[in-house]
């Protein structure tokens, strides 16, 4: 589900801020064997393009889409002034199909995602938008 967010240059409008593992993930061997997030919940930690990692006691541990749910999203800081309304009105427009794909995969995991966490994203930014003149 995550490679349907929108994108804008390649760059997510939307990343993960805090997922939850439902199973202890482990590092690849040889690199990151080492390094065991225990199933529960984490702060997301994302690049500019929108590639997931969580802290563990042996550093950051990169996360496959399959190893995760997501509980909480935020707007991706990278995106800055590449976004116009004409992008929020499209994403506004897909997200709710999108949305109820997540929340399906979610209930069924046990975890329930909260439309408003969209809604306050596209919000935020509608706000800054106006607030750039753009």
């Amino acid at each position: 589900m995550l490679n349907k967010i929108p994108k804008i240059n390649d760059m997510p409008v939307i990343i993960p801020a805090r997922v939850i593992l439902q199973k202890t993930v482990t590092g690849d061997y040889p690199v990151g064997h080492e390094t065991v997030a225990v199933s529960g919940e984490y702060p997301a930690y994302c690049n500019k393009y929108g590639a997931l990692s969580v802290k563990t006691e042996k550093g950051k541990l990169g996360l496959k889409p399959s190893e995760f749910d997501v509980i909480k999203f935020t707007l991706n800081p990278y995106i800055g002034t590449e976004i116009t309304k004409r992008k929020i009105g499209e994403f506004r427009k897909n997200y709710k199909a999108l949305l109820g794909n997540w929340k399906a995969k979610a209930i069924h995991r046990g975890v329930l995602i909260d439309e408003r966490i969209v809604n306050t994203v596209l919000n935020e930014l509608e706000e800054w938008l106006d607030k750039e003149g753009k």
